[in-house]
């Protein structure tokens, strides 16, 4: 009985190996050249590409682009291939725009925009697909029939994805160098365990230059790429109501004149359970900037809203360097509802930041706000390093700040300096400050934390080293209640509450 046992086994092994090697054997190589493509820079490849994919699809398999420039318009990824860029390989985007055929996009968008078809690699409702290599794909976006200036007057103009992939499973984007894209560099839309890892993307020749746009997509890691890109730079988006769940960003590099790391542009479905760490974002490498507010470093470090009456809830980031950023953070709930979705007003809770380093602090604070009525909720900071130049005059005190919750949310919808160096807090309940240290580099008479409206606060370890001359208020706390500070004796004297606010001082 034990020896048919063993045997058992041994036959159990040598099946499970014989049909490994047999689905290796299946699994093979279709190199582009085989069928007609030449890296010439000039041949435009796209029916040989395609006849290479879907010749790979039959049976799985890798197709191979070798050294050269492989011009192209459309190509649509299969089940159960990989498109693999050898080191000095391109896919280029041919300068046509009937190159770029409209796709079918089966997932329900409660907002839907005609540049969304097009893309230079599509691929929908299919798994099991991967895009890797050392090679390069680049867009031509810097071509003038994409430019977006000819977008804004003739809506014939196509400005196409690099990359876009709808309602696929089993996704890995790795190694690859994307860059120069008509339009966002790549998005992925609806699609479940999606993997992106080890890529470097520079994308600064068009408007609306992304760099990564993950939307209602499920399971994701997103690891060790470089994003360098005019508009924002990673960002999760909701279009639908499916929303993004369980999604992990680490040891990314990332830039961008406008967001380095967003969610929220679109809300609808909103975004639960996403973890953000062991990242740095800093300055733009690029000499250009397209986008229209031409802010060097950056308007947000890091940008979460729900404006459109979606969920964010279960957000932790840490281990974070943000340099030169006009705006570090920015927390919203606003009540844009720009989709069908006019019932619900949304929801921010649950958002936790640890280890934060910000350096080279711009003009306006970092902000969490809600509106009357309706508030931000659970939210932490602990262990945070901000160098702010300062800036600040008098005026910029005044607690007058506009709400615009219907607005586009950004840093800039408060449209002035908001009333702190370090953080602004507005409409928001169950909010605690721990070991705080925000340092001035320069003039500015605005306390380091203004809280206006805010119910359970815990703030403890705040220090605010100012310039030499200069002692401003640490905390200022308006219209709140049920406030505990813990603080050195000495510092009780600059924390100030106004219009009837109680504030229990513990030393």
């Amino acid at each position: 009985m034990i020896a048919s046992k063993k045997w058992s086994l041994r036959k159990g092994i040598v099946c499970g190996v014989a049909f490994l090697v047999s689905s290796w054997a299946v699994a093979q190589d279709y190199v582009i050249t085989d069928f007609g493509a030449k890296g010439d820079s000039n041949t435009v490849n796209t029916n040989s590409i395609q006849q290479a994919i879907d010749k790979a699809a039959l049976k799985g398999g890798t197709v191979v682009v070798p050294a050269g420039v492989f011009i192209t318009g459309t190509i649509s990824l299969k089940s159960n291939v990989t498109l693999q860029l050898n080191k000095n390989a391109v896919l280029k985007g041919v300068a046509k725009a009937d190159a770029y055929p409209a796709k079918t996009i089966s997932y329900p968008f409660l907002s839907v925009s005609p540049q969304w078809s097009y893309s230079l690699v599509y691929a929908g409702d299919v798994e099991n697909i991967a895009i890797k290599g050392e090679g390069t794909i680049d867009g031509s976006g810097g071509d003038t029939v994409f430019y977006w200036r000819e977008h804004m007057t003739n809506v014939n103009v196509k400005r196409p994805f690099v990359l876009l992939i709808v309602g696929c499973k089993n996704v890995n984007i790795e190694g690859v160098t994307l860059k120069n894209s008509p339009m966002w560099m790549q998005r992925y839309i609806a699609c479940d365990f999606l993997r992106i890892k080890g890529i470097t993307v520079f994308n600064h020749v068009n408007a609306n230059n992304d760099g990564l746009d993950i939307d209602d997509c499920h399971n994701v890691i997103v690891s060790d790429c470089v994003i360098d890109a005019d508009d924002d730079a990673l960002c999760f988006k909701s279009e639908g109501r499916r929303g993004v769940r369980n999604a992990v960003v680490t040891n990314c590099i990332l830039s961008s004149h406008a967001s380095a790391f967003k969610m929220g542009t679109g809300s609808a479905g909103g975004f639960q359970s996403v973890q953000f760490s062991n990242s740095v974002i800093r300055p733009s490498l690029a000499t250009n900037m397209m986008h229209v507010f031409k802010q060097k470093g950056g308007l947000t470090g890091i940008d979460l809203a729900s404006t459109d009456g979606g969920l964010l809830k279960d957000v932790n980031i840490q281990n974070i360097s943000i340099d030169s950023l006009e705006n570090p953070i920015f927390i919203k709930l606003g009540n844009r509802l720009r989709t069908s979705a006019k019932d619900n007003i949304g929801v921010v809770e649950g958002v936790h930041f640890s280890q934060i380093a910000i350096k080279n602090a711009g003009p306006i604070a970092s902000a969490i706000t809600g509106f009357p009525g309706n508030y931000v909720k659970d939210i932490s900071f602990r262990d945070i390093f901000m160098e702010h130049a300062g800036s600040g005059a008098a005026k910029d005190t005044s607690l007058a700040v506009p709400e615009n919750s219907n607005g586009y949310p950004g840093c800039r919808m408060f449209q002035r300096k908001l009333p702190a160096t370090g953080f602004y807090v507005r409409h928001v309940k169950n909010i605690q400050f721990n070991n705080i240290h925000v340092k001035l580099t320069g003039n500015d008479v605005r306390p380091a934390i203004v809280c206006d409206d805010v119910e359970a606060l815990e703030v403890s370890g705040l220090k605010y080293s100012a310039v030499s001359g200069q002692a401003p208020e640490m905390l200022l706390i308006a219209r709140s209640k049920d406030v505990v500070v813990e603080c050195r004796e000495r510092d009780a004297s600059r924390i100030k509450q106004i219009n009837n606010t109680d504030v229990t001082i513990k030393y």
